[in-house]
């Protein structure tokens, strides 16, 4: 069973009025699922959209963008956070396994909403720390082939892979598996930086 997470753990204290305003449509993955959102909360919390609205860009003039890449659902939790401060369904508890938030993380990265992914950030440390978690491969590569050098998750995750390493060095008994750990280590973000 998930964790209980606080209902404020996704909250912003400085949330503005976000329904007024002009709106505009997001058109989201390859189904092109239409999404109508006020123009003014997307402008302000994400970088990419105050690029695609704020220039004369087709965008701009035809109030449509499209994010055909992106997930129908991810981008839901995204509009839902602009709009709320949070995720419902973080209040009884976590709707959202380790991948799940990362794949909300690389949403934010693209974005370019810096808000959204320190929420998700938050929201996965408290779920790693409910319940003692060490993120997998397939959530390094992820993270690591969606977003750009120096980027905090990344740090965050060598930091929790290297201190997992750390912790189980005190139960180990032979110098050569501690080695074999951190050998391990380094050729996965070896690998995964090549393919990135």
């Amino acid at each position: 069973m998930a964790p209980n997470i606080p209902p404020d753990l996704f909250a912003i204290n400085n949330r503005r009025n976000v329904w007024t305003g002009d709106v505009i449509v997001v058109l989201v993955g390859s189904q092109e699922k239409r999404f109508i959102v006020h123009e003014t909360p997307l402008r302000e919390n994400s970088a990419f959209f105050e690029a695609a609205l704020g220039r004369d860009w087709k965008e701009t003039a035809d109030r449509v963008v499209k994010l055909p890449e992106e997930a129908p659902y991810q981008f839901h939790v995204y509009v839902h956070w602009l709009y709320r401060g949070l995720y419902r369904g973080m209040k009884d508890g976590s709707q959202f396994s380790p991948r799940d938030l990362a794949r909300l993380y690389t949403l934010g990265s693209r974005l370019q909403d810096h808000d959204f992914q320190d929420a998700v950030v938050d929201a996965f440390i408290y779920r790693c720390g409910m319940i003692p978690t060490i993120p997998d491969d397939n959530i390094v590569y992820l993270i690591f082939s969606n977003t750009i050098e120096g980027d905090p998750m990344r740090r965050f995750l060598v930091h929790v892979r290297v201190r997992a390493g750390y912790l189980e060095l005190s139960t180990m008994r032979s110098v050569g598996t501690w080695r074999s750990s951190i050998s391990m280590l380094q050729k996965q973000l070896w690998k995964v930086q090549r393919q990135a």
